[in-house]
């Protein structure tokens, strides 16, 4: 499996940048509350040593990439779509949990409050060879996690061999959504332009070590190639 950026998108929107990782082999159990507390802990810790408040989180320099990416880029109303590293951000000072009925997902929604950037998840199995992130053919019928809707030729999506299945960086389809009988979890966190690299890099690292920590298996990175 490769990870490719459209060379056309390539040239239109400079910067996109793609960590991501296949972990093989997992096994999707439940977990104990007294680990999923400590794991709270440990990346609230994280949150307020990057970010202090819900106030500094917003307008922090990331933050502000994203939604200038959702606006100017993707054409899209903050009111009505909001950057996941934004809402989750602002839910991990005032409640957010880790529910562990909602594995693995809640705890990626977590991380990525923690950490700023957008992580996701999808069930490696489920997408068909390689991975394209490109402009969308328009009129397609996209059955989101966040509600369906019909693509339109401004979103910029991650096709595999079949079809669309990632409208980026914000709604995962529900055909390659993670399940308790996935084996194999392909984790992506997704830059905008002028997000570092080496922190799109650290956040994987830290999403990977804890899905292992909770669901054992083994990570391998999936490099990004521009087309």
């Amino acid at each position: 499996m490769r990870l490719i950026i459209d060379p056309v998108l390539n040239e239109r929107v400079k910067g996109l940048t793609v960590a991501s990782a296949i972990i093989e082999d997992v096994n999707i159990k439940p977990v104990d509350e007294k680990i999923l507390q400590n794991i709270e802990l440990k990346l609230k810790n994280i949150a307020s040593i990057k970010f202090k408040d819900p106030d500094t989180l917003i307008r922090s320099e990331d933050i502000i990439r994203y939604q200038t990416f959702f606006r100017d880029i993707l054409k899209l109303n903050l009111i009505d779509v909001k950057p996941g590293n934004e809402v989750y951000g602002s839910s991990l000072f005032t409640g957010l949990k880790i529910e562990g009925d909602k594995l693995p997902s809640s705890l990626v929604n977590y991380i990525t409050g923690a950490v700023g950037l957008p992580v996701f998840i999808f069930d490696k199995d489920k997408i068909d060879g390689d991975i394209i992130l490109k402009y969308a053919n328009g009129g397609e019928f996209f059955p989101a996690d966040i509600g369906d809707k019909s693509l339109e030729e401004k979103d910029i999506v991650f096709y595999d061999s079949i079809k669309p299945f990632f409208l980026y960086p914000y709604a995962v389809s529900k055909t390659v959504q993670v399940d308790l009988n996935t084996k194999n979890i392909l984790v992506s966190v997704c830059g905008v332009p002028g997000v570092s690299g080496i922190d799109l890099l650290w956040a994987l690292k830290l999403t990977v070590k804890l899905l292992n920590k909770l669901f054992k298996g083994k990570a391998n990175p999936l490099f990004q190639e521009n087309g």
